[in-house]
């Protein structure tokens, strides 16, 4: 399933005041955007940035706060990071599962890894516990992967998932380093992880420009 991901000031896309990367194809700036959630007045968007800014403050024990102003650096469609995501997972179990195996049908989310139960050293814990398909990653530095803003889907209760982009990006420089992942990556067909390799080079793009920055990263699902 696609979901759009945006390096943008969060308070803008809480307002939307920008266009999606399907709207910006067909040259189209509809009156409200993903079904009129993010269509709000300024002060409300506001609000609620600051409002997001406390409960993680709260939950990490520590102060967040970021400028929110800018540009949007990145708006790209993106058919999901569950692939990176298992491939993080598994690393906390390499020494007794062997080599990562990847799925017959490619469907990552169904991966056997998140059958797995035990509790073991996380390598990679934002990447593995972060949805990196709904929620922010936030250019400030702490550590620890919240639930914030929660809503519905039908009678499903759900969650923004929040992390920082530090922490984040730190953990792709070293997957990177690992999988060998060079600045421009060109996918090997012959290569079994390139689907791995592909999606840590671009969201190691993504998550740079954030730092870089200090805009937050956007998953929007």
């Amino acid at each position: 399933m696609a979901g759009d991901i945006y390096v943008m000031p969060l308070r803008r896309f809480k307002e939307g005041d920008f266009s999606s990367p399907v709207e910006r194809a067909f040259q189209q700036k509809p009156a409200t955007v993903g079904g009129g959630r993010q269509n709000h007045r300024e002060i409300s968007a506001r609000e609620e940035v600051d409002a997001l800014r406390k409960d993680v403050a709260a939950k990490a024990n520590q102060h967040i706060d970021w400028l929110d102003e800018g540009e949007i650096l990145y708006r790209e469609q993106n058919y999901g990071f569950d692939t990176l995501r298992a491939y993080a997972r598994w690393a906390d179990y390499e020494d007794r599962d062997g080599p990562f195996v990847v799925p017959d049908d490619r469907n990552y989310s169904k991966h056997s890894v998140w059958r797995r139960t035990e509790k073991t050293p996380a390598v990679y814990p934002h990447i593995a516990q972060h949805s990196l398909y709904t929620g922010y990653l936030l250019p400030c530095e702490f550590r620890g992967t919240y639930d914030a803003e929660p809503y519905t889907v039908g009678t499903l209760l759900c969650w923004q998932s929040v992390a920082s982009s530090f922490s984040v990006s730190e953990e792709l420089e070293r997957l990177s380093e690992r999988l060998e992942v060079p600045e421009e990556y060109i996918p090997d067909q012959s290569d079994p992880l390139r689907d791995v390799k592909w999606f840590a080079a671009e969201l190691r793009k993504i998550t740079r420009l954030s730092v870089k920055y200090r805009l937050p990263v956007i998953f929007y699902g």
